[in-house]
């Protein structure tokens, strides 16, 4: 058995992992989402990034052609520590295996530019990237009350105001177009989340959708 302080820093005694998806097993997912929602354990507000859920999953079937692994229970939000704690005694519980490591999943709209910047003069998620005239530079701009990132700016302290990791609330963000549908693509240097794209759990977006709150 490993232990539990080398996958979570946390001491989880007398609960075993297992790194397969063949068998039943309790799985804690982190859903760096901005609804700012309560830990239903203590009532505190989660910030920013820090929800989490635990789930019981069942062994992965193939269903229509693709691997799906169906939730049977799914519990919060919590804050990380909560999600242990419940987790732990869970797993003790229905004398279950926990999977060896935290799960991040894309939060609600993880791809909206108002998930990754915001308007630091009036907080509008209706932000542009425009041509600076005085530069060859792509620089941001608001729709809503025509702030601009201004070229003379640090490049910290833009990063800082304008930009916010929905995985870790970093302001080192990347900013780029492709082409040729214009799409934009959101990454963090600090974390490594971005926007490109990944294959859907279609098994827990069924369950959140029927277990949590709009």
């Amino acid at each position: 058995m490993r232990d539990y302080t080398e996958v979570y820093d946390a001491d989880l005694s007398n609960v075993s992992l297992t790194g397969t998806n063949d068998v039943r097993r309790i799985q804690i997912v982190h859903v760096p989402d901005d609804r700012h929602e309560r830990d239903i354990v203590d009532n505190e507000a989660l910030a920013a990034g820090e929800a989490h859920e635990v789930l019981v999953r069942e062994p992965v079937e193939i269903v229509d052609h693709s691997p799906k692994s169906a939730v049977s229970v799914l519990e919060g939000p919590y804050g990380r520590e909560n999600a242990l704690s419940q987790a732990s005694a869970l797993a003790r519980d229905e004398d279950l295996p926990i999977a060896e490591e935290i799960v991040t999943l894309r939060p609600h709209h993880w791809s909206d530019a108002g998930h990754w910047a915001t308007c630091p003069a009036c907080s509008s998620e209706e932000l542009v990237l425009v041509s600076d005239l005085d530069d060859t530079n792509l620089t941001l701009a608001c729709r809503a009350c025509d702030e601009r990132a201004q070229a003379e700016t640090d490049r910290t302290e833009m990063h800082s105001e304008w930009f916010h990791c929905p995985g870790c609330g970093s302001g080192d963000v990347n900013v780029e177009l492709s082409g040729p549908a214009g799409s934009t693509w959101w990454s963090c240097d600090d974390c490594g989340y971005d926007t490109v794209p990944a294959p859907p759990d279609r098994a827990y977006a069924e369950a959140r959708d029927t277990s949590l709150p709009a």
